[in-house]
C-alpha cells in the first residue's frame, strides 16, 4: 500500500523528528511505500532519494503524492496550517487519514480535527509504547479501494489538461476524476 506521511516539520524538535522517523520505519518495515518525498529526509536509509525532492513546485508535488496514495498518516502534535491543508486535501479526494497526537504533550485534538465528522478520518492519541500498535492496526484495517488506471491521450487533450490544471490549481487526475464523477451522477441508469 502507498502511504503519505505528513507532520509539522518547521517547528519540530529532534525528539519529534525521531518520532517521525519511527513512524516511517514502521510503515516501511510493514513493506508499505512512503510517497511523501519531503519526509524521506528524516530517514537515514532514504537520504539519497530525498536529496532529489523539492526541485519542482512543492504544492503540486505534495498534491500528486497524496492523490497517488492509498492512505495518509499525519502526526499532528505540533499545530500546522500546512498540515491541515494536506489533511483536508486528502479527505476531499477520498483518501483515508489517520491523525496521531502524542498523549501528554498536547493530548487535546485541535477543534477542527476533533469536530470533523467523516468515516475517512481516524483520530488516535499515542505513547511511544503503543505507537507501533496504533500504526499497524490502522494500516491493516485501512481500506485499499484505489485502483490505478493508465490511459493514452493525444497531445491536444494533454495541452488542455495542462491548461485547466494550471488555471484551477488542480491535477490532471483530479480533472479527469471530476469529469467521470459528474457523468456518473447524471447517469440515471447507473446502479448505485
Amino acid at each position: 500500500m502507498k502511504v503519505f506521511f505528513a507532520a509539522a516539520a518547521s517547528d519540530a524538535s529532534s525528539m519529534d523528528t525521531k518520532t517521525y522517523t519511527e513512524i516511517m520505519n514502521i510503515i516501511s518495515t510493514l513493506e508499505h511505500k512512503l510517497t511523501n518525498q519531503y519526509f524521506l529526509t528524516y530517514s537515514n536509509k532514504n537520504k539519497e532519494l530525498a536529496s532529489n525532492s523539492g526541485e519542482g513546485n512543492v504544492f503540486d508535488e505534495i498534491r500528486e503524492s497524496i492523490i497517488d496514495s492509498d492512505c495518509m498518516i499525519a502526526e499532528i502534535s505540533i499545530p500546522s496550517v500546512s498540515l491541515g491543508i494536506q489533511i483536508e486535501f486528502a479527505i476531499s479526494n477520498k483518501i483515508p487519514v489517520l491523525c496521531l497526537i502524542k498523549l501528554g504533550i498536547n493530548d487535546k485534538l485541535p477543534k477542527m480535527i476533533r469536530d470533523y465528522k467523516t468515516n475517512l478520518l481516524s483520530k488516535e492519541t499515542y505513547t511511544q509504547a503503543n505507537l507501533r500498535k496504533k500504526v499497524v492496526y490502522y494500516l491493516s484495517s485501512s481500506p485499499k479501494g484505489k485502483i490505478k488506471f493508465n490511459m493514452f491521450i493525444n497531445p491536444e487533450i494533454d495541452k488542455y489538461l495542462s491548461y485547466v490544471s494550471k488555471k484551477d490549481r488542480s491535477t490532471k487526475s483530479e480533472i479527469i476524476r471530476d469529469l467521470i464523477l459528474g457523468k456518473m451522477r447524471k447517469d440515471l441508469n447507473y446502479p448505485t
